[in-house]
């Protein structure tokens, strides 16, 4: 079996996602795709996955079981061929994602302990990335700590999530991983959705263009629809293509612009850490063993 697994970034629309598969589950159960529900295994994954004294669990479920209930407690989960799962915090709760300075300083023993949960399965991990100059000011509206507790050692131009793909393929280095930048997700994903789900680019899937839905004038989600009906055969480049048109001509105010709030951050440094951010998302692309999908 293949075990999909979207494991981050926190604050990344991971659980909405997963909710567009849901969309889904009936019509891809046909097809062996096994959707679980959330409910069924984040908290005893990551207990499993857990160290004794470990964030997030208590590392008693015995790994084995939480696959065994799984796939009994999941239609269609003794047939499947592919499942997926999700866990945005699977990596670390967000008072722990700047635990020394550095993002998810534990990805590699969390990912490697997957393999004790999933022996002999293939494993294939979906981590998306986020701009520091917003992640961190999301992720400290979302703990519970001040600001200075929360960056403690952290340095804005340092902290790269080059580092944290490398310690993913450290610790689980027969996966394959799936990489995309958030600010990106609106051009991607159908891509996405088809990719996590093992199916073909042409198929079709609901909620397909829900992200899209929420950022556009009904009348510029009508013109994209409409477009889309009457030219069934577009390539993914050309849907992107159309996106980025729509979004120029019906975005609604403030829909897409993310406001900076972090105690100290001017705007010059806010731009430092941009540009450091796309020179590593650069570098990223170009990782081997990494699947990086772009715009």
């Amino acid at each position: 079996m293949q075990v999909v697994f979207h494991i981050g970034a926190n604050t990344t629309e991971a659980d909405r996602l997963l909710r567009a598969l849901g969309r889904n589950a009936e019509a891809l159960r046909q097809d062996g795709v096994c959707i679980p529900d959330p409910a069924h295994y984040r908290k005893q994954l990551q207990e499993a996955v857990a160290g004794p004294a470990g964030e997030g669990g208590t590392g008693q479920v015995p790994p084995v079981q939480v696959r065994d209930r799984l796939l009994a407690e999941t239609p269609g989960g003794r047939a499947a061929r592919r499942m997926i799962l999700c866990n945005p915090a699977f990596l670390a709760w967000n008072r722990w994602v700047l635990a020394r300075g550095v993002f998810y300083p534990r990805a590699a023993s969390k990912v490697a302990a997957l393999g004790q949960v999933f022996p002999g399965d293939g494993i294939e991990l979906f981590l998306g990335l986020r701009n520091p100059a917003t992640f961190v000011p999301a992720i400290w509206r979302l703990s519970d700590m001040s600001w200075d507790e929360l960056t403690r050692g952290y340095d804005p131009l340092a902290a790269k999530w080059s580092d944290v793909v490398a310690r993913i393929r450290e610790g689980a280095p027969g996966a394959r991983i799936c990489v995309w930048c958030n600010e990106d997700l609106i051009f991607i994903w159908g891509t996405l959705l088809r990719r996590m789900a093992g199916v073909a680019a042409e198929r079709p899937m609901l909620g397909d263009h829900d992200l899209l839905a929420g950022v556009v004038s009904p009348e510029g989600l009508q013109r994209f629809l409409s477009h889309r009906a009457a030219h069934p055969g577009d390539s993914e480049g050309q849907i992107r293509a159309l996106i980025g048109d729509v979004l120029s001509r019906h975005v609604l105010p403030d829909a897409v612009e993310e406001e900076v709030d972090a105690p100290g951050w001017d705007a010059p440094l806010v731009k430092a850490i941009t540009r450091a951010y796309d020179a590593d998302v650069a570098r990223i692309a170009r990782m081997p063993g990494v699947e990086f999908i772009a715009p």
